[in-house]
């Protein structure tokens, strides 16, 4: 299990990141899967789906602060990382979760997801629709307006 790893291990030890359900995880994935795909089978068919792309490495802080106001996730107060169906997935607050992108997901393979959340009175309340594919390498793509099929 991904949350397991040393990395993630620290991030949750210092605070930085809490431990989210399966069941929020397994949902999302369902959402994403219910997304149009490339033909390929290599991501998200991105021509389907008003996406906004960023290269994370050349981003300056402020640069990356004013491109996430772009995005619905702007307005979430946590953004999740998503592993894989099964497996518990990690929340940070947005902007450090913004500049540890990479991070979180080193040495998961392949392309990721993450999508916002809120926490109020103690309850997950997911935001599936604000959702992003990571490349695993720089590119970061965030559906703009929300995806609804």
């Amino acid at each position: 299990m991904y949350i397991y790893e040393s990395h993630i291990q620290d991030l949750l030890n210092i605070g930085r990141a809490i431990i989210v359900p399966i069941e929020i995880g397994d949902q999302f994935g369902r959402f994403v899967e219910g997304l149009p795909w490339g033909a390929n089978g290599s991501g998200l068919n991105w021509a389907r789906i008003d996406g906004l792309r960023k290269e994370l490495p050349s981003s300056s802080g402020v640069i990356l602060s004013e491109w996430l106001s772009g995005t619905n996730i702007n307005n979430d107060s946590y953004v999740v990382f998503w592993f894989s169906f099964g497996e518990p997935c990690i929340a940070c607050e947005t902007q450090f979760a913004m500049y540890n992108v990479d991070h979180a997901f080193w040495k998961a393979p392949g392309r990721r997801y993450l999508f916002g959340l809120n926490i109020r009175d103690g309850e997950f309340i997911p935001e599936y629709s604000h959702f992003a594919e990571y490349d695993g390498a720089n590119e970061l793509i965030f559906c703009v307006a929300g995806y609804r099929g």
